[in-house]
């Protein structure tokens, strides 16, 4: 989908907006889909986007949150698999220390069994890198899955 406006506090400002929609996955009864949202202001320095992402029950059409794919207590363990695997920018820099937990809102997507976490756009990298996205594969994750999420197959 494309459309242009003008933002209505400044009417100097013109923006193209584009949002891409795609389905990543369509297994074991989840569905995912993707879509990047965003555009650009004319005359702005980098674009305005964002990537959201939707993992549906397809047995009972309820979205998942990623809470449901684990047991309780998950967020410090998965916050140490993050780290040990995202990088910031193709020189593989690693995260600064102070990146922040796993929050419980966080962007996420299933990709053939693997765990896709999605970072904003200057979430924890620098903007020019955009959004940054950690795949964590389920060997990984087996010690804190729940067995009746979404992943539960894997155990």
């Amino acid at each position: 989908m494309n459309w242009s406006g003008v933002n209505a506090d400044h009417p100097s400002e013109y923006f193209d907006h584009v949002t891409n929609f795609n389905i990543v996955s369509l297994e074991s009864n989840t569905l995912v889909i993707a879509y990047e949202d965003g555009g650009v202001y004319v005359g702005a320095a980098t674009s305005a986007t964002i990537n959201k992402n939707i993992v549906l029950n397809l047995q009972n059409g309820e979205q998942f949150e990623l809470k449901d794919l684990f047991r309780a207590g998950y967020q410090e363990p998965l916050y140490k698999l993050v780290k040990a695997r995202a990088f910031c920018d193709q020189e593989r820099s690693r995260l600064a220390d102070d990146t922040g937990p796993i929050r419980e809102n966080q962007e996420f997507f299933l990709n053939h069994g693997a765990l896709v976490l999605v970072y904003q756009r200057r979430e924890i990298c620098a903007g020019a890198d955009g959004p940054t996205f950690v795949t964590l594969e389920g060997i990984a994750l087996k010690p804190i899955l729940n067995p009746n999420g979404p992943l539960g197959y894997l155990l």
